[in-house]
């Protein structure tokens, strides 16, 4: 079996429609896309061209987050457990926040 008969045996469950709720999040898409652009040349309009270099700061730190959850996803590779890369991460630091917070046995005995 060559690479193409693979590649089309893999695919050919695959169809070329779209269902009711792609097009309905497609046009909900184009509506909010369309709103945000009308606000920006608003914005752009009231405050200038600062505007832009907000919008450049506020990219960049989005593509930075981006990034970050992307080398925290790659650093701890499970299958279908993304959701946990958030409790890998931080439970060290709860941890140690429980264990500041609790008063120590001494507190609690009333020993020196």
């Amino acid at each position: 079996m060559t690479d193409e008969d693979a590649i089309v045996e893999r695919e050919a469950g695959l169809h070329k429609a779209l269902t009711r709720g792609q097009i309905t999040m497609m046009g909900l898409g184009g509506a909010i896309g369309t709103g945000l652009f009308m606000g920006s040349g608003i914005a752009i309009g009231y405050a200038g061209p600062a505007v832009m270099i907000s919008y450049a700061i506020a990219a960049f730190i989005a593509v930075v987050m981006v990034l970050s959850l992307s080398e925290m996803a790659v650093t701890l590779i499970r299958a279908n457990q993304y959701s946990n890369v958030p409790k890998f991460f931080t439970e060290r630091v709860f941890r140690k926040m429980i264990a500041a917070a609790k008063p120590s046995d001494q507190t609690q005995t009333g020993t020196p």
